[in-house]
């Protein structure tokens, strides 16, 4: 044993060839040169390719927009509306009907629809586009 604790007291005797307050500082120091190298290599980076950067996301922007638009314009086609006649009153001068919550005539235009006749129980609309007659009643 003897031999182990003079070993040991040898090492205690020697000092440090480097102290762990200096490795630390070392440390320190190079970690934020690092750290300073790469955010001016950022830097750079995005002030040589700003100008590439804000042009392509314009165009895909651009193109985002008008792909929505379609879309929106297509489905808008699609959709077929509904149509609820919601209440008569009949005269025979000046008939009125209620559709969809609007006050309508004969020869009123509702969408793409006018209405041709009112009768005591019922509507007839003609579709402009293809000349079909929708009857809508209670």
């Amino acid at each position: 044993m003897s031999t182990i604790y003079d070993a040991l007291k040898k090492i205690e005797k020697k000092p440090f060839q480097s102290s762990p307050v200096k490795f630390k500082k070392k440390l320190v120091i190079f970690l934020s040169g690092l750290g300073v190298v790469c955010l001016v290599s950022l830097v750079v980076y995005l002030k040589i390719n700003r100008s590439k950067l804000t042009k392509d996301s314009a165009k895909k922007t651009t193109n985002s927009k008008t792909v929505i638009s379609r879309e929106i314009s297509q489905k808008r086609k699609k959709q077929k509306k509904t149509y609820i006649l919601e209440g008569i009153i009949y005269d025979e001068k000046a008939p009125l009907a209620m559709i969809n919550g609007r006050m309508v005539k004969e020869k009123d235009k509702i969408d793409n629809l006018e209405v041709i006749e009112i009768s005591p129980n019922s509507v007839k609309l003609l579709n402009l586009e293809d000349k079909t007659v929708l009857t809508l009643s209670f």
